[in-house]
């Protein structure tokens, strides 16, 4: 999670730095500009060719022009710092979308794989897998004490009168999980 935020922050930074970055060219510019209009306003002052125009009327107009450019900069900056936070927002709404689905996909195919590997057993006959109930007598297949095993998947009373039963399949995942904690120790 933390490399996230980290990508986030380097890449909001990246932002902010290309922004001052911006900034810095245009208050260059804007500087260069008042510089080509005092130098204009030299030569007309020494040619005289215009003395109904006012120079301090054209330079106030020109930094007026300059001031909203830089308004209208500010505000599209400050457009772009919205619409990259909605779309980040959106990005990790669809990441934790995407890691729900992706577990849901894996709980189904551990579903499809435990349905694919059980057995149907036949009512009335005797549990292979259940050891003997306290009288020794052996758990019949579809007795109230195989409805209540944690391995019954499902119960056909209507046709074949059946049971699905992940036992084996069930008991083949214990022992390699077993098999793991005892190599991880």
């Amino acid at each position: 999670m933390k490399t996230e935020e980290n990508k986030r922050m380097l890449a909001l930074s990246c932002i902010v730095a290309d922004l001052k970055e911006e900034n810095m060219e245009l208050e260059q510019r804007v500087h260069q500009l008042v510089n080509d209009y005092n130098d204009v306003v030299r030569q007309l002052n020494g040619k005289d060719t215009h003395k109904d125009e006012d120079p301090a009327r054209l330079l106030l107009d020109n930094m007026q022009k300059m001031r909203d450019h830089c308004d209208m900069l500010e505000k599209d900056n400050e457009q772009l710092k919205r619409e990259c936070v909605q779309l980040q927002t959106e990005r990790n709404e669809a990441k934790t979308h995407a890691d729900e689905c992706e577990l849901e996909k894996k709980e189904l195919f551990k579903h499809i794989a435990r349905f694919n590997n059980s057995e149907f057993l036949k009512i009335g006959d005797d549990c292979t897998h259940r050891d003997l109930l306290p009288n020794g007598k052996p758990v019949k297949v579809g007795s109230e004490e195989c409805w209540y095993c944690r391995h019954i998947i499902n119960v056909d009373v209507s046709g074949k009168k059946c049971v699905l039963c992940a036992c084996r399949y069930d008991n083949t995942k214990a022992e390699e999980a077993q098999e793991c904690k005892s190599t991880d120790d």
